[in-house]
């Protein structure tokens, strides 16, 4: 069965940039490799559902900005990356194949956190950030077992079965095996504000935070001190950008949320 046409439009090969398992070293999911697979979107345009399935998470990170996490019919989770705070979809939401996934954000990389069109500090120009694999949040946290490519899918086998019309139910990874994890290079990823959707509870939204150590549940007040906290760090610590957070608030996050999680 044929793909609505914006799928073949905007997946199309002549926009793919930067493929998977490209070098670099920025990234630490996997040292040293991309671990998804960019596609460019030059004008900031809708994103279409890759993959038909339901809204699991929406993400807030520092070097992704929002992250779309749809859990496909296919059984993968799809993390659509570096898109823009702009009619978000519902968590907990069907998205058919071609839907509406978000907007690429504009950028610049200098805007704040809670820009609409904050693009995240791995900005590179307005695209795509695509990544495949089988665990809710191993695109933008350390977790055991997707350490190495392999526990990822290289998301071109699938957008290339999309595009032929055929299934790609043969592009899913192998089950991950628990290795030894590499030790990270490079700078860590920032902790994350996220909003994670329990499916075994629908309706419920919970914010927190995930660092290399793990994740800490934000209540109002931690989760304003993160925010702050991220665009400072994001603006290269320039005091200015911090909104003013003083020593006492710095201390309750630190002792309640960063010295859990990094």
């Amino acid at each position: 069965m044929s793909a609505p046409q914006n799928v073949l439009d905007f997946y199309a090969e002549r926009y793919w940039s930067l493929p998977f398992g490209a070098q670099g070293d920025a990234y630490t999911i996997v040292p040293g490799r991309h671990i998804g697979m960019d596609i460019l979107a030059g004008n900031g345009e809708d994103i279409p559902t890759l993959w038909p399935g339901r809204v699991a998470a929406l993400v807030l990170t520092g070097t992704m900005a929002w992250v779309v996490v749809v859990l496909g019919t296919d059984g993968n989770y799809y993390f659509y990356c570096h898109i823009a705070n702009d009619h978000l979809p519902t968590v907990g939401s069907e998205l058919a194949q071609g839907e509406r996934v978000g907007r690429a954000a504009n950028g610049p990389k200098t805007l704040p956190a809670i820009s609409p069109d904050f693009p995240g500090s791995a900005w590179t120009g307005r695209h795509l950030h695509l990544v495949v694999t089988t665990n809710p949040t191993a695109a933008y946290s350390f977790v055991p077992g997707y350490r190495t490519l392999d526990a990822f899918t290289d998301p071109a086998i699938i957008i290339r079965s999309v595009l032929a019309g055929t299934s790609a139910d043969t592009s899913r990874p192998f089950t991950p095996q628990i290795q030894p994890e590499p030790e990270p290079t490079g700078v860590l990823p920032m902790p994350n504000i996220s909003i994670i959707y329990n499916l075994d509870a629908p309706g419920q939204k919970q914010q927190v935070a995930i660092g290399p150590r793990g994740r800490v549940a934000l209540n109002g007040q931690t989760a304003d001190l993160l925010n702050r906290w991220m665009r400072w760090q994001i603006a290269g610590g320039d005091v200015s950008k911090a909104g003013g957070m003083s020593v006492a608030e710095m201390d309750l996050l630190i002792s309640g949320v960063l010295s859990k999680i990094s």
